[in-house]
């Protein structure tokens, strides 16, 4: 397997490059309106790359007008190229794309509109807008094709060995290759054998940073973040949390996330059986009172069962001081060093995981020290951070032959 791994990622290593202004098409295959670590990252990342004075288009499905407050800092540059979005259930999550057969002539027409020299596509070989941009910008010898892959799985999978064919000669359309974690580029390897370049996913810590008094505190909120889809392993921490509710009077879950109700009622559900007691779903939050949440929890705690590439609520709570216990999978083991910003546990253990909180809950101390080195190494994650090496990595493809013109 090859890939850069460069995991430091302070300001010493963030040179400064990309002063040449640029026109910029981040394309993206899931519906835009559905949160997730992507379309956050891709969102953050248009509102970075148009603060540095560079034209950005953000090109992807949209189920919902863009005029909604999910699209605040968006809208002058969202693309939406379909409202026509499907889900699809995947290794224990569900993706909304679009299939829309009207999709290539719109894309192609919004890259002649835009006269983009770079095309950024996010989950490059998803099919729907990723594959008709590639298509559309095939003929195209002036601009350059990156490729940002997020996608990670465990365990063998039959159809990408299928599409592996398939998927290196989409692999020849792209001048620029990225991976967001080692994690996921020893995972595309098996199929495409690629040198990667390793960027990390960005976060804007400034909104975590306190800007109003939290709500009070108890010392004893654990705090859980995310879509309650199988592989987020909310079920792992509702059996676990039954130890916890006797082990400590005032512990208190709170579980939020762009979660369905229909998915709330089977968690629930479950509380109930288990009967658990101070177990608080309160959904999808704004990002000012989402960062409260963060704030004020004495844990975050994320469950995963695996398929995590990342692991962005993580690098959240890091951003916000909070101390994490997390599965130890190898998308989290990128981030979270054990007994630096957390606690890791196996996946699926709800005793260790139960035994991990209760430990963490007692121990004020140790979490004020964990969630200190938590928000230092937040610090190598923030755009500040992380756009200077993308644009140098713009400037580098820029001024190599383009791929295309080889085929």
């Amino acid at each position: 397997n090859h890939y850069m791994a460069a995991r430091s990622m302070g300001a010493n290593n963030a040179v400064m490059g990309g002063t040449q202004r640029r026109r910029i098409a981040l394309v993206s295959p899931y519906d835009i309106a559905v949160p997730g670590g992507v379309t956050k990252h891709v969102i953050g990342l248009a509102k970075e790359l148009e603060r540095r004075g560079h034209y950005v288009r953000v090109l992807a499905p949209c189920s919902v007008q863009p005029a909604s407050r999910t699209f605040i800092g968006l809208n002058g540059n969202l693309c939406n190229l379909s409202s026509h979005v499907f889900i699809f259930p995947y290794s224990g999550a569900v993706s909304h794309i679009s299939l829309d057969p009207r999709l290539m002539r719109r894309v192609r027409s919004l890259l002649d509109e835009g006269s983009f020299d770079i095309i950024h596509i996010h989950e490059p070989l998803a099919p729907g807008v990723p594959w008709a941009a590639l298509a559309a910008a095939h003929d195209r010898p002036g601009t350059r094709i990156m490729g940002t892959f997020h996608a990670y799985r465990e365990g063998p999978n039959r159809l990408y060995w299928w599409a592996r064919s398939l998927w290196r000669a989409r692999m020849r359309l792209l001048d620029g290759h990225v991976a967001v974690s080692a994690a996921t580029a020893s995972f595309w390897n098996q199929f495409v054998d690629l040198r990667f370049r390793l960027i990390p996913n960005g976060i804007d810590a400034q909104w975590l940073q306190p800007s109003r008094p939290a709500w009070p505190q108890t010392g004893a909120d654990v705090l859980f973040v995310g879509r309650l889809e199988p592989r987020k392993g909310l079920d792992v921490l509702l059996r676990a949390w039954h130890q916890v509710e006797r082990q400590h009077a005032q512990a208190r879950l709170t579980v939020a996330g762009a979660y369905a109700t229909g998915d709330e009622t089977t968690y629930r559900r479950q509380a109930a059986e288990l009967g658990l007691q101070r177990v608080h779903f309160v959904g999808r939050q704004s990002e000012l009172d989402l960062a409260t949440y963060y704030q004020q929890a004495a844990i975050v705690c994320a469950p995963s069962r695996g398929f995590e590439s990342f692991g962005l609520v993580l690098l959240e709570a890091m951003a916000a001081g909070t101390p994490i216990v997390a599965s130890d999978i190898a998308g989290y083991r990128t981030l979270v060093t054990p007994e630096r910003e957390g606690v890791l546990v196996p996946a699926g253990d709800e005793h260790g995981l139960a035994l991990a909180l209760i430990a963490l809950l007692h121990d004020p101390e140790r979490r004020r020290c964990l969630g200190e080195q938590g928000r230092q190494t937040a610090q190598r994650y923030t755009w500040d951070a992380i756009v200077p090496r993308l644009l140098d990595y713009y400037d580098e493809i820029s001024h190599q032959p383009s791929r295309k013109q080889n085929m």
